[in-house]
């Protein structure tokens, strides 16, 4: 079984620096340690892909808790997190560029070496779901994305929902 290791995202990448990727790692961490997860877990992953990864968060501690007390905007980081994870892992592209409010997604995926755009990727979390709260989820975020296609609908639009609670991610590609 694949690892996603969140520590990984200390090193940076193109349009990640250390600093933001160990933040988005510490949120990510909390939602889990949240959802009562060890240090390591099974995050499913359905969709376009469909395979099961060793997810392995960093320690949670009260000053973690502290930083993260807001539920929504841990919950978007930490989705960030693991989406940043799975893309670089299911596609081989990394984040290359943030994008910027109002375009329907919000990174920019490439390659490491040319920083070109290959795709879209546009990310969503939920703490505690049910399935049609993912599947409905992904369907908002699957028209979002719509939003940049007069300019950018040469690049493919993927979009992953993370769940924290059993925890799942689903991946799609339009």
């Amino acid at each position: 079984m694949r690892e996603l290791i969140l520590t990984y995202l200390r090193g940076g990448m193109p349009a990640l620096t250390p600093a933001s990727g160990e933040r988005l790692a510490e949120a990510a961490s909390h939602c889990l340690d949240e959802q009562g997860h060890e240090l390591r877990v099974v995050l499913a992953v359905a969709g376009n892909h469909t395979e099961s990864f060793v997810l392995e968060r960093l320690p949670v501690d009260e000053v973690i808790r502290r930083t993260y007390n807001d539920p929504e905007e841990a919950t978007e980081e930490g989705a960030c997190a693991i989406a940043i994870l799975l893309a670089r892992e299911l596609t081989g592209w990394s984040v290359v560029r943030r994008a910027r409010r109002g375009t329907g997604f919000d990174y920019y995926l490439g390659s490491d070496q040319a920083l070109d755009f290959q795709a879209r990727l546009e990310v969503s979390g939920i703490r505690q779901g049910t399935q049609a709260q993912i599947e409905a989820r992904v369907r908002q975020k699957r028209a979002q994305t719509t939003q940049s296609d007069s300019t950018l609908g040469h690049l493919s639009a993927y979009v992953i929902v993370v769940e924290f609670s059993r925890p799942e991610a689903r991946i799609e590609r339009r």
